[in-house]
């Protein structure tokens, strides 16, 4: 548990300047950790991939290259005025060259097409949202209606029902959960119900309290449009699906770890084992976050 506490912290002085601090030096440095992270990730996933698929190993180190340059692409997108087009077509790019190397491989197989294909995906078009939620691309100019987010707000709201679902998840069903019915006993045998519960419950709360205190920096929807009433209450359930998305995300994580026969993805950072170990409910809220955002500007 120390060494949990202590790598929190670590990374909390890592990541809140990174977030809260408006200034162009601080943009290029939180870029680079996201495409570091990018890449780290990808290092884990190909690890795991090589177990099941000795003829992928030796693309290990290069492949999440291409992760890093999907995040670098999506960064670059935001200086352009056809950003969508440029991200998409660099995506779409970077994973043919994937798949022709490992086409024209004799050792690799056919499932390893789709298993790169999944890598460029999650740690590299999800670890890149989490990179435009911090500077709001590609949302704020559609409809300044329905969503506002000033400075890294965006992020840290998201980032505080991950930290909140998933300790309340955790000590609860630790404390309380023992003997209690399983939630997903063939993914992850230590969660259970209860945990989860509690998890949804705290998580949405924590989300809640924080649209309606910082109202005034926030905007989900104008008053003019809805109302405190019609505010809170989107609020409420924008913050309670992000806290099933938390739960859903570490589920993810977990079946691929039990696929793999993976107790922890690597143990890069101590107490919290890899870094989709850690960060694996934050990609995937992120993006149905940020996935939620695109729907509600395009139909309010």
């Amino acid at each position: 548990m120390r060494k949990r506490l202590y790598t929190i912290g670590v990374l909390l002085c890592i990541f809140v300047p990174l977030i809260i601090i408006e200034h162009e030096i601080v943009y290029l440095l939180f870029l680079v950790l996201i495409m570091i992270l990018g890449y780290l990730g990808g290092y884990e996933l190909m690890k795991a991939f090589s177990l099941k698929s000795p003829g992928i190993e030796k693309y290990r180190f290069t492949f999440p290259l291409f992760s890093s340059l999907i995040i670098l692409c999506h960064y670059i997108s935001k200086y352009l005025i056809y950003n969508y087009l440029f991200f998409i077509m660099c995506s779409i790019l970077f994973t043919l060259i994937c798949m022709l190397i490992v086409l024209l491989d004799k050792e690799t197989t056919g499932e390893d097409l789709f298993r790169v294909t999944g890598l460029l995906f999650y740690t590299g078009v999800l670890f890149s949202l989490v990179l435009m939620l911090r500077y709001n691309i590609n949302i704020n100019v559609l409809n300044e209606n329905f969503y506002r987010f000033r400075n890294g707000l965006a992020l840290i709201y998201v980032y505080s029902i991950v930290v909140s679902t998933d300790t309340a998840a955790m000590l609860i069903g630790m404390s309380l959960g023992k003997g209690k019915k399983k939630l997903c006993p063939n993914i992850s045998p230590n969660k259970t119900i209860i945990g989860a519960i509690s998890g949804l419950v705290f998580g949405t709360i924590t989300g809640t309290l924080f649209l309606f205190f910082l109202r005034n920096r926030i905007t989900l929807i104008n008053f003019e449009l809805g109302g405190l009433l019609i505010w809170t209450i989107c609020g409420f359930l924008l913050s309670a699906i992000l806290s099933i998305a938390v739960q859903l995300g570490d589920l993810l994580a977990s079946k691929i770890k039990r696929a793999y026969e993976l107790k922890d993805f690597s143990n890069i950072l101590p107490g919290h084992g890899g870094v989709l170990d850690r960060f694996d409910s934050l990609i995937f809220s992120t993006a149905v976050f940020y996935f939620i955002m695109m729907i509600g500007m395009v139909v309010v």
